[in-house]
């Protein structure tokens, strides 16, 4: 299905603290952005009150397994930390500001457990997973307005830690793990 032909448009903004996802039916009345109407999701896992952001945090198995994401995973980690049942976990918040090379100690992410900020191979693979957790709560959300899949263009931010050159260079392909 080629892009004319999707029927919704969902965009996902991956952001340092938070990320969130958005869609919109193509329709005559959605071309016009002053009548465009805009569904933002708001019911993220162990977030209260309701947030068009989940936290860009997850929480993952030394074998690469999500074992959350979001505010839920900050949370499981802190509980782990707590019952001293942190081991074989890794957990990452703003993971993202790790790819981009020569940044300042005060845009590294926060980790704990066995996560390396400085292994750019983990962290792509934690990007992966978590965009991997949105795109499947995006797509259900829109399935359950009788679209399928195949129907959906999907939208993805260029993070504002890159420049013009560099998010361009992303977009060409060098994000080939991110989830299609």
């Amino acid at each position: 299905m080629g892009s004319d032909e999707a029927k919704v448009v969902a965009a996902v903004d991956f952001g340092t603290h938070g990320t969130g996802f958005a869609w919109a039916v193509r329709t005559p009345l959605n071309d016009d952005p002053l009548t465009r109407r805009v569904q933002f999701f708001t019911r993220f896992p162990g977030r209260q009150p309701d947030s068009p952001k989940n936290l860009t945090a997850i929480l993952v198995t030394d074998d690469g397994d999500t074992v959350a994401w979001g505010h839920e995973a900050r949370a499981r980690w802190v509980e782990a930390l707590a019952k001293g049942e942190a081991d074989g976990l890794g957990y990452a918040y703003a993971f993202k500001t790790a790819l981009k090379s020569g940044g300042s100690m005060a845009d590294l992410p926060i980790t704990g457990g066995f996560v390396d900020r400085a292994d750019r191979g983990l962290i792509r693979e934690l990007v992966t997973a978590y965009l991997r957790e949105i795109r499947e709560l995006a797509t259900a959300e829109i399935k359950r307005m009788t679209y399928t899949e195949r129907e959906v263009r999907w939208c993805i931010t260029v993070p504002a830690i890159w420049d013009d050159e560099e998010g361009g260079a992303a977009a060409a392909g060098r994000g080939r793990g991110v989830p299609r």
